[in-house]
């Protein structure tokens, strides 16, 4: 289910796999976030307080507090905690930077 969230209604998740967020690339997705809105949703489960843990999307959701956001895009999905560890893991790990030439287009 995709729903927009209250920012103050998400948790950092137990299983979030970066455990270093450097401030200033923080700062420029922040700035992106101004610009461009959030252009990929956070993954998130609910919790038994009536809050959600975040699953996927730590810097995004990060960088929208800074941004002064009060909502994020997010899906929620009902995950074991497997579930949710490999869900963490699979987004960094998959993800791939892109190199400078492609950066430029």
């Amino acid at each position: 289910t995709l729903r927009s969230l209250p920012i103050e209604r998400i948790v950092r998740g137990r299983y979030q796999p970066r455990q270093d967020l450097r401030e200033d690339s923080l700062r420029e997705l922040a700035e992106s976030i101004r610009a461009q809105g959030i252009v990929q949703p956070v993954v998130v489960r609910p919790s038994d307080d009536g809050r959600y843990e975040l699953i996927a999307g730590e810097r995004r959701w990060r960088a929208a507090q800074l941004a002064g956001l009060s909502e994020v895009p997010a899906v929620i999905r009902a995950a074991s905690d497997r579930a949710a560890i490999a869900m963490a893991l699979i987004e960094n790990i998959q993800r791939e930077d892109l190199n400078p030439l492609e950066e430029a287009l």
